[in-house]
């Protein structure tokens, strides 16, 4: 750190950390997403998780597998739960649960769903696959480590759930009201423009890049 002119961190806390160590000029610069605005009258009754094999992902999505997804089939007759990525691996297959396995272009996985889900338990920061599936215009549920990052889009287009209850609540809310939902859509894809710009410009400031008149 200290042989650098200029430090990028990805996320607040690290650009403190980092700061605090070299007391050098610290810039968050976050992933730049590709974003999809997409409005439809109505979500489908099928959520998505996507994830690679990490132990965190692997453990999360088999706790939710394992506990929370039977509640839901129940109350929510017709659900499918859809799981993208190497994830997929370490996962049994079950009714109501889909396996699309690693694919080379994730936008098909997101096709596939309207409401993505983030029920991790383990891990810190931003999660870079919620703010993915808002920059694919997809709502998304999760836990308050899932949701660490993009906090700012709470009960917008981002719902907390800890408890399989509150999983009912907030994705049947999404199914059931078309009003709820498209508004949902819509915040998605604002914040992701905004995200998008605000990275853009830290980026520019760092390297001192002059904005174009």
């Amino acid at each position: 750190l200290l042989r650098a002119d200029k430090i990028i961190a990805i996320q607040d806390h690290e650009k403190d950390f980092f700061q605090e160590l070299s007391k050098k000029d610290t810039y968050v610069v976050g992933h730049i997403l590709k974003t999809k605005s997409v409005l439809k009258g109505k979500a489908r009754k099928r959520i998505l998780f996507v994830g690679s094999a990490t132990p965190e992902n692997i453990f999360s999505i088999k706790q939710f597998i394992d506990h929370i997804l039977p509640v839901l089939i129940n109350k929510i007759k017709g659900l499918e739960l859809i799981v993208a990525g190497k994830v997929c691996g370490d996962i049994k297959k079950i009714d109501g649960c889909i396996k699309m396995g690693e694919i080379k272009d994730i936008s098909k996985a997101y096709e596939e769903a309207d409401i993505v889900i983030s029920p991790l338990l383990l891990g810190t920061g931003l999660k870079i696959k919620s703010a993915e599936a808002l920059a694919f215009g997809k709502p998304v549920v999760g836990s308050k480590i899932g949701l660490a990052g993009i906090e700012d889009c709470l009960d917008k287009s981002v719902f907390m759930a800890n408890t399989p209850q509150e999983y009912v609540d907030k994705i049947s809310g999404l199914i059931n009201d078309a009003d709820l939902y498209r508004e949902a859509v819509e915040h998605a894809y604002i914040f992701s423009k905004k995200y998008n710009d605000d990275n853009l410009k830290a980026l520019k400031d760092c390297l001192e890049i002059p904005d174009e008149k």
